[in-house]
């Protein structure tokens, strides 16, 4: 099974790495999504597919940590997504 590492698909200068996490899961079905150490601001939910044959692997390393921003988008876009077969992790 193939690891991506979601340190290699961003710069270091974004400040929001929502939509950068959500394009990763959505092109890589069955894949595992590595996060190292650090911190990866979003501002909106991260969706996982509901489907088995499209399902990803997400893992954190041990000080790696997904935190939503004050910014976060609207519980529309949650159900949104929900409504579209995606599971919705939770924003702390």
């Amino acid at each position: 099974m193939s690891v991506f590492k979601v340190a290699d698909y961003i710069s270091g200068s974004e400040s929001e790495l929502s939509d950068i996490i959500q394009e990763l899961i959505d092109s890589n079905p069955n894949r595992t999504i590595f996060f190292p150490d650090g911190v990866y601001p979003i501002s909106k939910p991260i969706a996982t597919p509901a489907d088995p044959q499209k399902s990803v692997d997400l893992r954190l390393s041990s000080y790696a940590v997904i935190r939503a921003t004050p910014d976060r988008s609207s519980v529309k876009t949650a159900a949104a997504a929900y409504s579209k077969g995606y599971l919705l992790g939770r924003m702390s």
